[in-house]
């Protein structure tokens, strides 16, 4: 079936963002323990916290797991994997308050850190416009917040390119459920083999096999070459997909080998 759309992961594939989110998680949960704390806490307990909170994220020797919570699970997973390492050491509310509380703490984190300067991978930029120029729809699946994304993708100008936002805030069940692929498809009338999902992480791979659609893996974020083993076709990087696309987008219109 001929490719009418992508469906692009962001962190690892579009963007080279998760040692801003590990510093930012790190300091979170600092901040939530501070927070909660009855009395103050010294360096060693903080360090402490720190790295049960990077085990729990799924972040070892200061690299995302590739089936790691980092690597897909939603803000609301990694709050409440944050709050599991808080339970063990300081009193914490109930979920559903402690989440109020924990997304009000990372709101005012993210303002003071300022303007979003998200950082592109290798030929991201040049793939969207490529796609664009192929009248090819083009969505996004991620596990970050929509405002989050909006605003790292309206601060490179990449906002136009997207029709579609599948983020951890608005889907309805995450990666590697195929339900962002399904709610594609149905939001702007394809099927789900006329859609090519573009990734890192496993969870990616999984999420277009299990909804029928065509799935690229590409190298550089968290998964190695045995981890997006059931990618329909692997690439070092964006610019060699770019390259490859360039000369086989015409002859995708089979069903995949």
């Amino acid at each position: 079936m001929k490719i009418q759309a992508v469906l692009w992961d962001k962190d690892g594939t579009l963007l080279d963002g998760f040692a801003d989110w590990i510093r930012r998680d790190r300091r979170l949960v600092q901040r939530l323990a501070r927070e909660r704390s009855t009395a103050p806490l010294s360096t060693d307990q903080l360090d402490a916290l720190d790295r049960a909170a990077l085990v729990a994220l799924g972040v070892e020797e200061g690299r995302v797991l590739p089936h790691g919570l980092l690597a897909h699970g939603t803000e609301e997973a990694l709050l409440l994997a944050l709050r599991g390492v808080l339970s063990n050491r300081v009193p914490v509310e109930e979920p559903p308050l402690f989440l109020e509380h924990a997304r009000e703490s990372l709101r005012r984190l993210l303002l003071e850190e300022g303007p979003v300067v998200p950082h592109p991978t290798p030929a991201a930029g040049e793939a969207l416009v490529f796609f664009s120029r192929q009248r090819l729809k083009q969505g996004l699946a991620t596990s970050d917040s929509l405002t989050h994304a909006r605003s790292e993708f309206e601060a490179l100008g990449w906002e136009p390119y997207f029709c579609f936002w599948g983020c951890g805030d608005t889907a309805a069940k995450p990666k590697p459920d195929p339900w962002t692929v399904n709610e594609f498809c149905r939001l702007h009338g394809l099927a789900p083999g006329n859609v090519l999902v573009i990734g890192d992480a496993p969870a990616d791979m999984e999420m277009a096999r299990r909804a029928g659609a065509r799935g690229f893996g590409v190298l550089g974020g968290v998964g190695g070459r045995s981890e997006l083993a059931a990618a329909e076709r692997l690439f070092s990087g964006l610019d060699e997909l770019l390259g490859w696309m360039r000369g086989h987008l015409d002859a995708m219109d089979g069903a995949a080998p």
